[in-house]
């Protein structure tokens, strides 16, 4: 069996120092507008954000919503991207190094969980998607955005994945998404395509 981790944590070390600016992080960067004015819909509260790499959203969360009595932590599992994320956000924001599967808080510790563009890399998504269910509090929010593509192209890119040494797992289309979040009993709150090759997805946690 692979070890999808060990590889990703590999490859975003490597990848660290160049992100913010090169082809790897081009997709990633793209989906932070639409992120930020997602955002402004609902108060945030206490914010984590996984695979928070370099800390480049969580800057433009902190600006966005300066002033407020909002709190930021960022998970990654490369310590690499950590480093430049310390760097960027200067003590503003609680860096933790760890694995989306086995999330390292208490029960109800977040009103609002955010995953951008790495939701393809976890081996097992039903459980970082109860694991999300289980830090975020009732009444809170999780905002899932990722790479899409339609079929059958999804399903070619998906025959070719498990050969990258990125630690890229599997696309998902729309209703394997759906799936993973009403298991565990999210309220979908809205999903939709942001661009050819992008979703973003808001569910709410019950009371």
């Amino acid at each position: 069996m692979q070890d999808y981790k060990l590889k990703s944590k590999q490859s975003f070390d490597h990848q660290a120092e160049t992100y913010d600016h090169d082809k790897n992080g081009f997709h990633a960067r793209n989906l932070y507008q639409t992120i930020l004015l997602k955002t402004k819909r609902f108060p945030l509260g206490k914010v984590l954000d996984v695979g928070c790499g370099t800390g480049a959203l969580l800057e433009q969360l902190l600006k966005v919503h300066s002033g407020s009595s909002n709190q930021f932590f960022g998970l990654d599992l490369s310590n690499k991207m950590l480093e430049m994320a310390e760097a960027r956000l200067l003590g503003k924001a609680t860096l933790v190094q760890g694995d989306a599967e086995r999330l390292p808080f208490m029960d109800s510790s977040f009103d609002t969980v955010l995953c951008c563009d790495s939701f393809h890399h976890y081996p097992n998504p039903q459980q970082a998607i109860l694991e999300f269910y289980r830090v975020i509090k009732p009444n809170g929010r999780l905002l899932i955005s990722d790479y899409w593509k339609p079929f059958p192209i999804r399903q070619m890119i998906n025959l070719f994945l498990p050969y990258s040494n990125d630690g890229d797992v599997k696309i998902y289309s729309q209703k394997e998404i759906m799936m993973f979040l009403e298991t565990v009993h999210f309220d979908i709150t809205s999903y939709e395509h942001t661009n050819s090759s992008s979703y973003i997805v808001i569910a709410k946690k019950g009371f």
